[in-house]
């Protein structure tokens, strides 16, 4: 038995070779560049006319600077103004968010939506251009035989055009969690906390990160996040009061939960099916065949035990930038809701499991490899949104591969130097 064994694995090894892995990723460009055209031919005309996520974020701040903000979660209130302001006759989208976000949309909404739509447009870009920057030279082994090729994945992602093109803020989400990447590099764990914590607009992606690095005791990250949370919560309470902040989280879980609200203050749900998540996964292949209690059941249990299981299994390797790529990864496995612009996030674990696999074609043993193809798997798939949206959960199975691969790499790893330093011991005896 464990003679096939090793053979299957000295088979994957050959197959899985760095050099078939950069053929693929060069054979799949055209589909990830038509898929570009394609959503920018739909959604930039869209955008200009307000209808794109953008409308939300607009009018919160439209609100808040002109002394609104306690009706800031008020449904009633956001739907009159996202008719006045932005565009009519067209499904008003809530204002989900930490209500510090709003001031940063403060001086847009001094523009016409118009205007302030392709500036954050404009301003978005450039914070694209800062992140690869950041990461450019983290790419080496993506750029060893052709070099436009880190910048051809970057832009081709699907998920990025569709953030840019919605307007949503996810680009500033990640362009906080590149600088966190960065500072973990530096060993500056405080401070890349900080910045993670200041991107708490997105709470199911930066709460499951807190509790893996809790989990994984790395202090000096947590006391970082936690001090951005108390200063982001005090601004919030500012801005709406505790009555509004009451009604953000009444809201939160209206929307989150897929139910509407009692006092109908919230009528707009998400579809839990074109989440690529463990939530979205579970409901979709189980939603109407089990009775829906053991569905959020399983999905509660499965997403603790992700994250549980990537704190505990990666303790060790936590405290560098691999530790925020895997903490990354489980948090949007067992993120609450995580829709296909919050994918943008992974293209930082994905360019760099693919360039550190790529950059050395004999060091990297099947779990390193592995991940890297399912890496490569990951930049493809969003283009079933064009395709079937309906069952875009299904990217949660290979979302689920990267992260089991990025696991069991580091679980091997550890294991290893174990197994090394009792082979040494009785040589220095």
């Amino acid at each position: 038995m464990m003679k096939i064994i090793s053979s299957g694995v000295s088979i994957l090894n050959h197959w899985l070779k760095p050099r078939y892995l950069q053929e693929i990723l060069l054979g799949i460009l055209p589909f990830l560049i038509a898929g570009q055209l394609m959503s920018i031919i739909v959604l930039f005309p869209a955008g200009l006319r307000g209808q794109v996520d953008f409308r939300h974020l607009y009018t919160a701040g439209y609100m808040v600077r002109t002394g609104y903000g306690h009706e800031l979660y008020n449904y009633d209130a956001q739907k009159r103004f996202q008719s006045q302001f932005v565009a009519g006759r067209q499904p008003t989208l809530p204002f989900v968010r930490p209500a510090y976000q709003a001031l940063f949309f403060m001086p847009l909404s001094l523009l016409r939506y118009r205007d302030a739509y392709l500036i954050f447009l404009c301003f978005n870009l450039c914070l694209l251009g800062i992140c690869f920057l950041l990461l450019g030279s983290k790419l080496c082994g993506l750029a060893c035989r052709h070099r436009w090729l880190p910048a051809a994945l970057f832009l081709s992602f699907l998920p990025v055009s569709l953030a840019l093109l919605q307007g949503q803020d996810t680009i500033i989400l990640m362009a906080l969690f590149t600088g966190a990447w960065v500072l973990l590099d530096s060993k500056r764990d405080l401070i890349a906390g900080l910045l993670v914590g200041l991107g708490l607009f997105k709470l199911q992606l930066v709460i499951p990160i807190l509790l893996i690095f809790i989990i994984g005791r790395r202090w000096r990250f947590v006391r970082g996040l936690t001090a951005a949370a108390v200063v982001v919560s005090i601004v919030s309470v500012w801005v709406v009061g505790f009555e509004g902040t009451w009604a953000f989280s009444k809201s939160l879980w209206s929307v989150g939960s897929g139910f509407a609200s009692q006092d109908h203050s919230v009528d707009v749900l998400f579809m839990t099916t074109f989440m690529p998540n463990l939530r979205g996964l579970i409901f979709g292949l189980f939603a109407g065949r089990l009775p829906m209690f053991w569905v959020q059941f399983m999905t509660l249990f499965s997403s603790l035990a992700v994250l549980t299981s990537a704190a505990v299994w990666g303790r060790e390797n936590l405290q560098g930038p691999k530790g925020f790529e895997l903490a990354l990864s489980a948090s949007a496995l067992a993120s609450y809701y995580f829709f296909i612009h919050d994918f943008t996030i992974m293209l930082i674990p994905i360019l760099m499991v693919l360039s550190r696999t790529m950059g050395s074609d004999e060091e990297q043993n099947l779990s390193h490899r592995l991940s890297a193809w399912f890496a490569a798997l990951l930049i493809l798939t969003p283009l079933i949104t064009f395709l079937a949206l309906k069952h875009f959960y299904l990217v949660a199975l290979p979302l689920a591969g990267f992260l089991g691969t990025l696991v069991f790499g580091s679980k091997r790893m550890l294991f290893s130097d174990a197994l090394q330093e009792k082979r040494i011991a009785p040589q220095l005896n």
